[in-house]
This record gives C-alpha cells, sequence and structure tokens, in this order.
C-alpha cells in the first residue's frame, strides 16, 4: 500500500514538474505500474494505469502495446487488434506492436495478414531480437499448419542469423531443425512449393536465396 502510494506521488511530481520529457517520464512510470499490477493477477488496474499512460502521453507506445497484450491474453483478440492498428497508425515503425498484432491477427483467423506483419518485422526492424521473436512465431504457424516448405524455409532464415550475429546456440537450433525438417519435408523445393501468400513467397524467397540444405 505504501510503496503504490509512493509511487502515485512520485508520479504526481513528475507531471506537476512540467519539465521536458515528464509526461514521457510518467507514461513509463504508469507502464511499470500496470506491469506490477498485471504480474500480481489484477488486471483491471494494469489496464487502468496503461490507459491513463495513453491519455497523459498519446505517443506512450509503450501503452498501446501493454494493453493489446492484455487484452489478448484475457481472450479479447478484437480488441487487441484495434488497438494495436491504433497504435500503428500513428507510429509504422512500432515492431513490437506490429508483431503483437501479429499474434492477434493469427488468433483472429486472418493468417495471410498475420505473415505479412511478421514478415515486415523481420524485413525492417534493426532489432535482431525481435525479427528473432517474429520468426519463431512464424515457425510455429507454419508448424501447426504442417506446412513443412515454409516452416524449413523459416528455421534456414533463423540459421542464418544465427551464423551472422555468432549466435552458436541459435545456430545450432536452427541446424537441428533445417536438419530435421529436410527429411520431414521429403526434400521438396520451398521456392517452388504452392504459396500461401506475399508473405510466405517472400520469407521462402529470403531464406532459400541465404543458405543451401
Amino acid at each position: 500500500m505504501l510503496r503504490c502510494l509512493a509511487a502515485r506521488v512520485a508520479l504526481g511530481f513528475l507531471l506537476l514538474t512540467g519539465r521536458s520529457g515528464a509526461t514521457t517520464e510518467a507514461c513509463g512510470e504508469l507502464v511499470r505500474q500496470g506491469r506490477a499490477q498485471e504480474a500480481a493477477g489484477f488486471d483491471q488496474r494494469a489496464l487502468a494505469r496503461y490507459g491513463e499512460a495513453i491519455r497523459i502521453d498519446a505517443s506512450c507506445s509503450a501503452g498501446y502495446l501493454a494493453v493489446g497484450e492484455l487484452r489478448g491474453k484475457l481472450g479479447d483478440w478484437r480488441e487487441s487488434e484495434r488497438v494495436l492498428s491504433a497504435a500503428l497508425e500513428r507510429f509504422p515503425s512500432f515492431f513490437a506492436g506490429r508483431l503483437a498484432r501479429a499474434r492477434a491477427l493469427r488468433v483472429l483467423g486472418r493468417s495471410a495478414a498475420a505473415e505479412a506483419d511478421a514478415q515486415a518485422v523481420v524485413d525492417s526492424s534493426s532489432d535482431v531480437a525481435l525479427a528473432i521473436a517474429a520468426l519463431r512465431e512464424m515457425a510455429r504457424w507454419y508448424d501447426a499448419d504442417q506446412a513443412r516448405p515454409a516452416q524449413l524455409a523459416v528455421w534456414r532464415r533463423l540459421r542464418w542469423i544465427g551464423q551472422k550475429s555468432g549466435s552458436i546456440a541459435l545456430e545450432r537450433e536452427a541446424g537441428a531443425m533445417v536438419r530435421a525438417l529436410v527429411i520431414v519435408a521429403g526434400g521438396s523445393d520451398a521456392v517452388t512449393s504452392p504459396p500461401r501468400s506475399d508473405a510466405f513467397r517472400s520469407t521462402v524467397a529470403r531464406a532459400e536465396r541465404r543458405s543451401g540444405p
């Protein structure tokens, strides 16, 4: 209780100072409070904190992301997609939000749109960890769909990233998956397999160009 009160006092001080960056700091503090409430199981309190963060700072991308992710966790995927789409209209390069929206779109059955969002993260984000997360998400989707050539292409891309980034663990993990999927896919050529979507063709073509079997 005292900790929560101290946090609210600190937040009030940030807003009253009126100094440059105060609203950004307040946004961050509210999101941190919301994450703590969410971790403790108080989802509605968390949503209130995130909403307040967005209200005081319309550029608070972390607030939009937190709302979108929590709405998804609560099973309200349509609202999750709506919130994240609103954020992406404001911030097209908000790649963490784009990946979160990809997850929502996938659950909603809009697989092609989900793949396009995830591929945009891979192609355009400078955050290697985020690109890896997007590729892993796509690999899970293709596994669920039993789309082995596509899954193989994604793991080849992950192997390539592991090699280029010096991540031995990722290179080994991806290499093992590639070897297994080459057997499961029966040696089929992912590039010439029937395309599922533009995002699919893009993923397959890039992976096949950058690494061999």
